[in-house]
This record gives structure tokens, C-alpha cells and sequence, in this order.
């Protein structure tokens, strides 16, 4: 199965970072295609996503582990789809982050300006001042 990877950095602490896309909440405001996203249980989750001009909705696990700063994620429905971040002070500037993705997928595809969309989401909503 292909495995895509990307590195990016964000010019926000890690901790901060983390908190904010272990939130299942924040997921459709950084990762494109997302329209929805709920936690139902434990790690179980409910995503709606846009797909192909509609909407799919898809159950899937949702993983963050607070003290690694990481998350893993998969799909419950569609076998071989999963994935992880790794968030991580970035090195020299404690300021400033490095997140590190991997997603398994049983199709082949590229996803990293996915990634890199991701990345640039994230950093947009944490450093945008409040209305």
C-alpha cells in the first residue's frame, strides 16, 4: 500500500500546536475535504467529508496521545487507511514547531500538498488575532 510522508513547521509552540489539532472539533478547519467531524466514544469518530460533489459520511478512530505529542488515525470502513502526526518543538527555536505526517492509504495517490494545505491551516488559525 502507498505511504505518503511530510514534514512541515509551524511558527507556534508545539504544546499549543497539539492541543489544537487533538481537538477532533478543529479537524475540518485544517484539513481540506472536511466538513464535519465528532467524537462518539472513546477514539471512535464520525467524519463527514465532501467527495466527488457530495458528502460521505465515514467512521473512523481517532488517536492523540497527549504526553507523545502524537496522533494516529485510521478508518474503521476502509481497511489499510491510516495514518499518524508527530508533533515536535522544532529544533533550535522552541518557539516554533515541526509536525511530521504519514498516511497509509490502499489507493495510490500524493498527498502531500494535502499535508502542506493542512499546515498552512493550522498555522493560519493560531496565529489569525480573533475577530
Amino acid at each position: 500500500m502507498p505511504t505518503d510522508t511530510f514534514t512541515g513547521d509551524i511558527p507556534v509552540p508545539a504544546r499549543r500546536v497539539f492541543d489544537y489539532i487533538a481537538d477532533i472539533t478543529h479537524l475540518p478547519g485544517y484539513l481540506p475535504l472536511m466538513s464535519g467531524a465528532r467524537s462518539l466514544d472513546d477514539d471512535r469518530v464520525e467524519i463527514e467529508a465532501q467527495v466527488k460533489g457530495g458528502v460521505v459520511l465515514m467512521a473512523a478512530w481517532f488517536r492523540p496521545d497527549s504526553e507523545a505529542m502524537r496522533i494516529d488515525w485510521g478508518s474503521a470502513t476502509e481497511p489499510g487507511y491510516h495514518g499518524w502526526v508527530q508533533v515536535r518543538p522544532a529544533e533550535g527555536d522552541p518557539g516554533s514547531t515541526r509536525v511530521e505526517f504519514e498516511l497509509t492509504t490502499p489507493r495510490p495517490h500524493t498527498l502531500e500538498p494535502y499535508f502542506k494545505a493542512a499546515t498552512q491551516f493550522v498555522t493560519t488559525a493560531l496565529t489569525t488575532p480573533a475577530p
